[in-house]
């Protein structure tokens, strides 16, 4: 069976609901945890096999596996994970703490998933360092947005993106929340942002994605200048 190892940056499958939440560290779980942030489960699967539909799973810094050593899980039900927590959750950071599928006798050398990295959506949705994101997901970034943008309130993930992929964008007043701007007007460091993609070895292709705007055309215009200047 293919491998399939995953940088768990935060991987949300579409619920209708939001239930519970359970805790996954692989330095302080118990087999039998009972999966809460004082007593979380030591592994990912009996995590996923307590979940009910709608729950969120946080997993703390490690290199986890699924049943048997496997590196792939099963997913069965409509989950949140999110990764990249330290060992007891006190803090987040993607590059500090890298959650892993993978066993520790592992290369990163699977093609069964890649990364398309968009820097603004993880400024304007999680207000999150696009760098920090890089080094985190450098084996697995196959292609790359050039898109800016700026959080204006704090908005939770799981609802944002189940109203883009389920409807009801509209009730969620995202003009409030962020905001997509031409390229070099957002908080995207752009300087970092590209001294890092070069660093990890990156020599994909940089796509400007314009979505909203006056002139669109002419904001994509301005910003392949804007790379041009910076590649």
């Amino acid at each position: 069976m293919k491998k399939i190892l995953l940088t768990l940056a935060c991987i949300a499958l579409s619920a209708a609901t939001f239930g519970a939440e359970l805790y996954v560290s692989q330095a302080n779980g118990k087999k039998k945890g009972p999966g809460t942030k004082e007593a979380p489960f030591k592994a990912i699967t009996d995590a996923i096999k307590k979940a009910a539909p709608g729950d969120t799973i946080y997993m703390a810094e490690g290199n986890y596996s699924g049943l048997l050593g496997a590196s792939e899980i099963i997913i069965d039900k409509p989950v949140t994970i999110i990764g990249g927590f330290s060992a007891d959750f006190a803090t987040r950071d993607l590059a500090a703490h890298t959650t892993k599928i993978q066993p520790p006798n592992d290369k990163n050398d699977s093609k069964g998933i890649g990364v398309n990295l968009d820097p603004a959506n993880l400024i304007m949705v999680q207000n999150d360092d696009p760098v920090k994101a890089v080094y985190a997901l450098r084996d697995f970034i196959v292609h790359t947005h050039a898109k800016d943008g700026v959080q204006y309130k704090p908005c939770d993930p799981v609802k944002v993106y189940n109203a883009f992929a389920e409807g009801g964008v509209e009730g969620l007043n995202i003009g409030e929340l962020f905001n997509e701007l031409p390229l070099g007007e957002g908080r995207v460091d752009w300087d970092r942002y590209l001294a890092a993609l070069s660093e990890v070895g990156y020599r994909g292709y940089l796509t400007v994605e314009r979505e909203v705007g006056a002139n669109p055309e002419a904001d994509i215009r301005t910003a392949v200048n804007f790379l041009k200047a910076r590649i």
